[in-house]
């Protein structure tokens, strides 16, 4: 073998092991991270805290660090949600942290944003490998008329999407609820597979004057769920009592210590002026009056101070579990459901 062979074997060889080490999957875009001088910046036009959001990102996916990787890309993408980069990055990070799900939801998100790439159909059979890995599989829904409301599950509130749609949910059985106003709500139960697509179609029936619309009388959920990215649907049913009792009981409580405070000034003043009178003979019954004044406004002082101080804090406490009671988020899918604070 000549030493110029040898030299050319040597060369593939290093290539081939640097290729490895990068994690670059074949037909990848030029933009996956860890590879330092593939990508410069992200799109002109980038935020400097979405830069430096993304600079990070490539720095902890390059000390194998992936799912810190992915939330500073995700991060990212809250301050410049078009960039195609920040979504393919964030989507390799969540891909080597083994989040099969979130990993498709990126690709395809970048697939949306930059739907001419020479790779885009590498991507979007990747995207679907990884759906299958996940153990996900696809319902497309359709409705006559169109512009219905999906429910999953017995949620209380709708998939982002209305009628037609595409959903990932994860494989299994899961009920489907049809809403459009004007019309009977339909339900429909399907079974999932991973990896397979189940299609629902079917007609709404007008709804008869004796039923209400589903827009004006929704089924009530003690959780009161509300989607991420969609705003709560007419009619919803969730009380609002606990709200506007802890809005009264901290205003209450400020006009507590309001009145506290000012007795406390009362008592102040009542104070310096039995100091000045002082209890001489001549002045007894005036320094005896001065002094249960006193006595009484520091009294009716800390009652207010407390009584004010008690009240606004079982307003807070009512306005935390109140707020706690009625947030729940839907993935961009509907399917994942998290309470959250």
């Amino acid at each position: 073998m000549s030493a110029l062979r040898r030299h050319g074997l040597i060369v593939s060889a290093l290539v081939l092991l640097a290729g490895k080490a990068t994690g670059q999957v074949a037909g990848a875009p030029a933009s996956a991270p860890a590879d330092a001088g593939v990508q410069a910046e992200l799109e002109p036009g980038a935020p400097a805290l979405a830069v430096q959001r993304y600079r990070l990102g490539r720095s902890l996916y390059g000390q194998g660090r992936f799912a810190e990787a992915a939330r500073e890309f995700e991060a990212g993408l809250l301050i410049f949600p078009d960039s195609p980069k920040l979504s393919y990055n964030a989507a390799r990070s969540h891909e080597r942290a083994e989040r099969f799900a979130d990993a498709a939801r990126a690709y395809e998100d970048y697939l949306r944003k930059a739907p001419g790439e020479q790779d885009a159909a590498a991507v979007a059979a990747l995207a679907e490998g990884l759906w299958k890995r996940a153990n996900y599989g696809r319902l497309d829904l359709v409705s006559t008329p169109g512009g219905a409301r999906v429910f999953l599950d017995d949620v209380n509130h709708p998939l982002t999407e209305v009628t037609p749609a595409q959903t990932r949910l994860p494989a299994g059985a899961h009920t489907l609820r049809f809403e459009l106003e004007g019309y009977a709500a339909d339900t429909r139960k399907v079974v999932v597979a991973s990896g397979e697509t189940v299609a629902v179609s079917l007609t709404l029936s007008p709804a008869s004057s004796a039923e209400a619309s589903p827009a004006s009388a929704p089924a009530k959920d003690p959780a009161r769920l509300t989607a991420s990215a969609t705003a709560p649907p007419p009619g919803d049913a969730r009380a609002a009592w606990p709200f506007w009792l802890g809005v009264s009981a901290i205003g209450l409580g400020a006009v507590g210590v309001g009145l506290g405070v000012w007795s406390h000034a009362q008592a102040a003043d009542a104070s310096d002026d039995a100091r000045r009178v002082g209890p001489d003979t001549a002045n007894d019954a005036k320094y005896a009056r001065l002094r249960t004044e006193y006595d009484d406004s520091t009294s009716l002082g800390w009652i207010g101070v407390g009584a004010g101080l008690g009240l606004a804090a079982a307003g807070v406490g009512l306005l935390v579990w109140d707020n706690a009671q009625s947030r729940v988020a839907v993935g961009p899918t509907g399917a994942e459901v998290a309470f959250v604070w």
